[in-house]
């Protein structure tokens, strides 16, 4: 199973729109199904002859008990993909809580959020989004392992009324086209940052590997804001 491959086919595909534009950059089609924007680490969960296996995006095994144990009593062979959540207080948390979970999984409340079905007893999924959105709803029912709720919407002005009811509490929102493509809406913010320093890749190329990022407080005072790899 190639994560990568489906990480990179399913990227093609992503749309970024900023909440004011969803009329303009949404194109028209026969239907949407709507979910809020989990803030997670992407993982894929395949169950195979009652086995179930975590995977990272980069297809290396991933240990979640709780996640595992769960998915043993889905009765089909199936490929997951979604996202792993960090839970507190019944809601899910953002992607740096996960990551810091993942270190000791067993201490927190992580569950895997589908999203997608990548293969279904043992061949690439290729039936429709309905039938996708279905599947995932019938086989993906506990509390560790769930689908996350996808809404079927008409017309891109229930996609306005959807994200405005969801702003300022959610991260953002995903809208999967009848067509095929996916949209991610999500405010964007503008910093203007200074380069603070620099990374090199080692060997011969030296390519730009990351940056030190920072805002000018005064002329020779800088707060470190984060770092950028150059991905």
């Amino acid at each position: 199973m190639n994560i990568s491959q489906y990480k990179t086919k399913i990227a093609s595909r992503y749309m970024p729109v900023d909440p004011e534009q969803i009329g303009l950059k949404i194109i028209e089609a026969e239907y949407y199904y709507t979910s809020v924007k989990h803030d997670g680490y992407f993982a894929a969960l395949e169950v195979k002859n009652g086995i179930a296996t975590l995977f990272d995006r980069n297809g290396n095994p991933l240990e979640i008990k709780a996640i595992a144990n769960a998915a043993k009593d889905i009765k089909e062979d199936v490929v997951f993909a979604g996202e792993i959540c960090l839970f507190k207080e019944g809601k899910s948390t953002n992607n740096r809580e996960v990551k810091a979970a993942l270190d000791e999984p067993d201490k927190f409340d992580l569950r895997f959020g589908v999203f997608d079905v990548i293969a279904y007893k043992g061949e690439e999924a290729s039936i429709g989004l309905k039938e996708k959105i279905e599947l995932m709803k019938s086989l993906a029912v506990s509390k560790e392992v769930f689908a996350i709720e996808q809404t079927f919407m008409e017309s891109r002005k229930d996609i306005i009324a959807f994200y405005k009811a969801i702003a300022g509490k959610e991260e953002g929102a995903v809208v999967r086209s009848a067509d095929g493509i996916i949209y991610k809406i999500k405010p964007s913010i503008t910093l203007d940052l200074v380069v603070l320093g620099y990374a090199l890749s080692s060997g011969e190329d030296e390519i730009l590997r990351e940056l030190l990022l920072g805002v000018a407080k005064d002329k020779a005072d800088f707060q470190i804001v984060t770092k950028c790899g150059n991905g």
